[in-house]
């Protein structure tokens, strides 16, 4: 038999338990918007360097469930500058190779169309 403290304790804790808060389960789209504003915060710390990373940065910026554009801050206006800085007299981006300038200008123009197609319609249709 059972001596009287454990039983008492152990009724204690079956009546306590239903008071008790429950466990939260994550929830699966607040734990990836929380990693996602990590991820932010560390690419504000250390932009991209070259034209094609920013235009990289930018298509993930805005294709990520968060949907940043350019009106969110510095952290996408810093890489989109970059890009247009990259902009050749030709409308091509890039300073390297052909085949750097044609990876380039395809990422830039993949970038700059799923950012805001009407703000930069010009810059497009001469790329």
């Amino acid at each position: 038999m059972l001596p009287t403290a454990l039983l008492t304790t152990l009724a204690m804790t079956a009546l306590c338990l239903p008071c008790a808060p429950a466990a939260r389960a994550q929830d699966p789209v607040s734990t990836l918007k929380r990693q996602i504003d990590g991820l932010v915060k560390e690419v504000a710390q250390d932009p991209p360097k070259t034209a094609t990373g920013a235009a990289k940065f930018l298509i993930a910026a805005v294709r990520c469930p968060r949907r940043y554009d350019l009106s969110d801050g510095p952290f996408m206006r810093g890489p989109k500058d970059l890009l247009m800085k990259a902009r050749r007299n030709n409308g091509l981006f890039g300073s390297g190779d052909a085949n750097e300038v044609r990876e380039t200008t395809a990422w830039a123009w993949q970038a700059l169309s799923e950012l805001d197609e009407a703000e930069f319609a010009e810059v497009l249709e001469t790329t």
